[in-house]
């Protein structure tokens, strides 16, 4: 490889690694936090069946990126700045699953 390839080919790699995120703690949660990838979690959701306990779900869909008393929440891997992505939102009602939703959010945060 010439030198002008090299400098060509080493000026790729520095603009492409200045384009990569870290994913970003939000306020809904971190992607790092979670067991599965999103597009596992999403394969996984036909498995539930309202009813379900805590526990249940946690052995079909994994460790979520956040998670309160009666909402848990799995997130894409994009930290989404311009375009919405989507997160998963699974609703419990005293400890037992009863549906899910999707939301987008854009930095962190979701869109209303």
């Amino acid at each position: 490889m010439g030198a002008k390839a090299t400098i060509t080919f080493l000026a790729v790699v520095f603009l492409m690694a200045g384009c990569m995120t870290e994913p970003e703690q939000s306020e809904i949660g971190s992607v790092t936090d979670q067991q599965f990838t999103y597009r596992d979690v999403k394969s996984r959701i036909k498995q539930l069946e309202p009813g379900m306990n805590k526990s249940q779900v946690k052995t079909v869909l994994g460790t979520p990126a956040k998670h309160d008393k009666n909402m848990w929440r799995y997130m894409t891997i994009s930290p989404a700045f311009v375009i919405p992505a989507e997160t998963l939102v699974v609703e419990f009602e005293e400890g037992v699953y009863v549906g899910h939703r999707f939301e987008s959010v854009v930095r962190g945060k979701p869109v209303k």
